[in-house]
């Protein structure tokens, strides 16, 4: 069903606010069904835990995790489940630690910028405040680069970041990219679902039916195939499993695809 009828809405209020929705009323005497605008903000709880590849461009990222990891291995009683669980809260500490560093040093490196900038003005800057000022600018661009990597990542924009970090163009397709991503409700048995509860519990019974099923019910005919495997490749289906083969399925996957429940991504594993 198609629906002409629009909202005409500023630019500038879509920047601010994202969460805009749209429900179409009952029609009653017109012709035309009257279209509603509303604002809904939906919580489905705390983000789940992630590694982003910014992280590795952070001096103390591997220090971090090896030492993190020293402390956690040293628990026997553990499985590996449980010890990615306890790396990932000492995780958690050091990512909320070092962006709130980083953003106050981005407030006092542009107060400084404005100071100098001040003195430019007036003809009163001397070049080491010049030079102060450039190297000011190259450590706001390095540490700016970090948000912008996690946006390319949470939104999966595929192109250059650099010089298109701060236009008008890119964020409004980080902005769609988001909305179009976000689940807006889900139709179970002929009705529109839009609590969160509801619908993570419909997502995670839908996914657990489909572990549980364990025969795939396909069925061959009796005609004999064109091949044959030979004895030895037969052996080799119905042998164990070894380090290398392991080793060669993770690193032939990408760095940054498919993370796993635990956030854990291929990038990681491969660096460690």
């Amino acid at each position: 069903m198609s629906k002409l009828d629009r909202f005409f809405i500023s630019p500038n209020l879509l920047n601010v606010v994202d969460d805009f929705k749209g429900t179409v009323l009952a029609r009653g005497y017109s012709d035309h069904a009257p279209i509603f605008l509303f604002q809904d903000k939906v919580d489905f709880g705390p983000t789940y835990f992630k590694i982003f590849d910014s992280w590795f461009a952070r001096d103390d990222f591997d220090a971090t995790v090896r030492n993190a990891w020293d402390t956690v291995k040293s628990n026997q009683n553990l499985d590996i489940i449980a010890k990615f669980r306890l790396l990932k809260s000492h995780l958690k500490g050091w990512i909320h630690s070092s962006r709130s560093v980083e953003a106050c040093r981005l407030q006092q490196i542009s107060q400084q910028i404005n100071d100098i900038d001040v003195l430019i003005d007036a003809g009163s800057a001397n070049p080491e405040q010049i030079d102060l000022r450039n190297k000011l600018f190259n450590e706001n661009e390095e540490l700016s680069k970090f948000e912008y990597c996690d946006l390319l990542q949470k939104s999966r924009v595929r192109w250059d970041v650099e010089g298109d970090e701060n236009s008008k163009f890119f964020h409004c397709s980080l902005k769609h990219k988001r909305s179009v991503q976000q689940i807006q409700g889900l139709m179970v048995d002929g009705v529109w679902e839009v609590d969160p509860c509801t619908i993570k519990n419909k997502f995670f019974e839908f996914y657990r039916r489909k572990f549980d099923v364990h025969n795939s019910g396909a069925t061959f005919g009796s005609t004999d195939p064109n091949y044959k495997l030979t004895v030895d490749e037969a052996n080799l289906l119905e042998a164990d499993i070894d380090d290398t083969e392991i080793k060669r399925a993770v690193w032939d996957c990408g760095s940054s695809k498919a993370p796993g429940p635990d956030g854990i991504t291929f990038r990681f594993i491969k660096h460690f």
